[in-house]
């Protein structure tokens, strides 16, 4: 209700506000359907639980606005927040990029390295660049996003782990330039039982750090943007094979060897560029 009420809660008015219940089980359909009664600009949807991905995508092919957020269930979102990013629309910018505040469910101290992720660094209207979007993070609830952009190139979330990281880079890598506020608009809480807690400790699951990097060079290649964005693959390659060997369990360390060494072996890109490395 909290997050659901902090959209409500805007200055800027003219929102379209959908709600999808993704089978839940705890009353959270009752009560969007109370706050519904409430305000008018609110959509409850219900479907068959499916995931973040399946979720997301149930919203974006029912809705009509020409800009879209991504609010999670357990989050929060500054009551100007998109005042204050509305104002980048006259620019006309391909994305709308702000800043997030992470906050502990049990009140402790955050994690530095969840502050170092989320720092954002630039600021105003720009070009975007690999390096950039390698230096930003990945996460598809604090930014804006063109609907036209997301449909020209059939843009959806995968059923998987990750799949916000993978939404986010291939929607960056065919965008022309990005709007910056630092500013923590968004309020993420990390709860201790979050897939990414989950992650951090160890799980079969972080293969799919590779599985997602392969969507995306494949997206990449579709495009024909291999080239361009040379850097952006190779990098990412890196820190997907990464993140997949240090927070897998054990026993399938050998399947993620295998798994990277074919896709490094199936793009050329990669191995043209690593060599470099």
């Amino acid at each position: 209700e909290a997050s659901v009420r902090s959209v409500m809660n805007q200055t800027y008015g003219n929102l379209e506000i959908i709600c999808v219940d993704d089978g839940s089980t705890d009353g959270s359909l009752d009560i969007l359907h109370r706050l519904a009664k409430e305000d008018g600009r609110i959509t409850v949807l219900a479907k068959p639980n499916g995931g973040a991905g399946d979720t997301r995508n149930y919203g974006i092919e029912h809705s009509d606005s020409e800009w879209l957020c991504f609010v999670d269930s357990d989050d929060a979102i500054a009551p100007d927040a998109f005042d204050l990013l509305s104002a980048s629309f006259k620019y006309n910018p391909d994305m709308v990029h702000f800043g997030i505040e992470v906050l502990s469910e049990d009140g402790s101290e955050v994690d530095r390295k969840d502050i170092r992720y989320y720092n954002l660094n630039y600021e105003g209207l720009m070009e975007i660049t690999d390096q950039m979007i390698l230096h930003v993070d990945a996460s598809s609830s604090n930014k804006l996003f063109r609907r036209d952009i997301i449909e020209k190139y059939a843009l959806r979330f995968e059923k998987m782990y990750f799949e916000d990281y993978l939404f986010s880079m291939q929607y960056m890598s065919v965008i022309k330039n990005v709007y910056y506020f630092k500013d923590k608009l968004y309020h993420y809480l990390r709860r201790s039982g979050s897939i990414m807690n989950e992650t951090f400790n160890g799980t079969p699951r972080a293969i799919d750090h590779l599985r997602v990097f392969e969507h995306l060079i494949d997206f990449v290649y579709r495009n024909r943007m291999q080239e361009k964005h040379r850097r952006l693959l190779s990098k990412s390659f890196v820190a997907c094979y990464s993140f997949a060997i240090r927070y897998t369990v054990r026993d399938m360390i050998p399947e993620i060897v295998d798994y990277a060494t074919s896709v490094y072996k199936k793009y050329g890109v990669l191995s043209r560029r690593l060599n470099r490395i």
